[in-house]
C-alpha cells in the first residue's frame, strides 16, 4: 500500500489578513497562586516548603502563557508516517489550552504506533504530562516532557491536547496524514470586549476545538472575488459547544486572503476568504485555513 503524507508548511502556516485578537479568557486565579517562600538565613527547608517556591513560577508561567497566547504549535511537532502503523513526530514545542509549556524532545517518545482497530479518521495529539514519569537511575527526578496519544476521535484526546494530524485508515492500516497543526497566536492587544462585570470566572479547562478546512481556489480567480463556506466543529455536525464559541482563523501558504467570520453558532461558523491579490494564472489550488474556537 502506497504511502502518503500531506507535508507540513516550514515553517509554521503564516497568518494572513487577521481579524481582532480573541478575547482574553478568564481562567480561574486561585488564592495560593502568588505564595512563595521568603528566604531568611539558616532556614530549614523541607520538601513542601521547596514545592510551593517551584509552583509560584510555574504558576504564573502558566497564567501568562494562557493569557498571552492562543493554543497551538510554536515549532515542530510533524508528523510522519514512515512504515506501516508507525507515526514520527519530529521536535518542537507548543501551548496547550491551558497554559503549559508542552515540548517532545529527542528520544523514543516520538514515535506512536496507531492501532488496528483505530477509526477512520483518527487523531493524533501531544498532551501535557498530569502524571509525570520517573526518570529510571536518576532518584526523585521525573520527566515533564509532552505525550503522544492516538485517539478515535478529537474528544477522546486528553484535555487540552495540541492536535497534530489527522490519521486516515484503510483496512486498519495507516493510509495518510493530514497536517492539522495550528500556530500559536498572541493575544495582544488584548481585546476585553467578550468580559461582563457579572460574569463568574470559567475553568482553567476551557473547551475548545480546532482544526482545518480546505477551500477550493477556482472562484478566486481575481482581486475582490470571495467565497463562503460553512465550517462545523466536528463531523457530527451537531452543538459542540453550550454557547456560542469565538473563533479565530488564519489562512497557510504565501498568498494573502483577508478573512471573515460570521453565523457564529454552537455548532458551524460560516468562514468567508476574499482575494487579496490576484493568484497565478490558471491557479485553482486549494486553500487551507486553520481555526480555533472555544469558550
Amino acid at each position: 500500500m502506497t504511502k502518503s503524507h500531506t507535508p507540513p508548511s516550514d515553517p509554521l502556516p503564516v497568518p494572513a489578513v487577521k481579524n481582532a485578537p480573541p478575547p482574553a479568557p478568564t481562567p480561574t486565579i486561585n488564592a495560593d497562586t502568588a505564595y512563595t517562600l521568603l528566604y531568611q538565613d539558616g532556614m530549614f527547608l523541607t520538601a513542601g516548603e521547596m514545592t510551593t517556591a517551584q509552583n509560584y513560577l510555574v504558576n504564573w508561567l502558566q497564567l501568562q502563557n494562557e493569557l498571552l497566547y492562543t493554543p497551538g504549535v510554536l515549532s515542530g511537532l510533524s508528523a510522519s508516517n514512515p512504515s506501516g502503523n508507525n507515526l514520527s513526530v519530529t521536535t518542537g514545542a507548543g501551548f496547550d489550552g491551558a497554559g503549559h509549556f508542552v515540548i517532545l524532545p529527542e528520544g523514543a517518545g516520538t514515535t506512536i504506533t496507531v492501532p488496528s482497530t483505530a477509526t477512520n479518521p483518527s487523531y493524533l495529539g501531544l498532551a501535557y504530562p498530569l502524571v509525570p514519569t520517573p526518570v529510571n537511575g536518576m532518584p526523585y527526578t521525573v520527566n515533564m516532557a509532552g505525550a503522544l496519544y492516538v485517539a478515535n476521535s478529537i474528544d477522546q484526546l486528553p484535555a487540552n491536547s495540541i492536535l497534530l494530524a489527522q490519521i486516515n485508515i484503510v483496512n486498519g492500516g495507516v493510509d495518510s496524514l493530514k497536517d492539522l497543526r495550528t500556530p500559536v497566536d498572541t493575544r495582544l492587544p488584548a481585546n476585553l470586549s467578550s468580559m461582563e462585570p457579572d460574569a463568574a470566572p470559567s475553568s482553567r479547562s476551557a473547551q475548545s476545538r480546532d482544526g482545518v478546512v480546505d477551500i477550493s481556489g477556482a472562484n478566486l480567480r481575481k482581486q475582490g472575488d470571495s467565497v463562503s463556506q460553512v465550517v462545523y466543529y466536528h463531523a457530527q455536525q451537531t452543538a459542540a459547544f453550550d454557547r456560542i464559541p469565538q473563533v479565530f482563523v488564519t489562512v497557510r501558504g504565501n498568498l494573502p486572503y483577508a478573512t471573515s467570520v460570521s453565523d457564529v453558532r454552537p455548532a458551524q461558523f460560516t468562514l468567508t476568504l476574499t482575494a487579496v491579490l490576484a493568484p497565478v494564472a490558471d491557479s485553482a489550488e486549494t486553500i487551507s485555513v486553520n481555526w480555533l474556537a472555544y469558550v
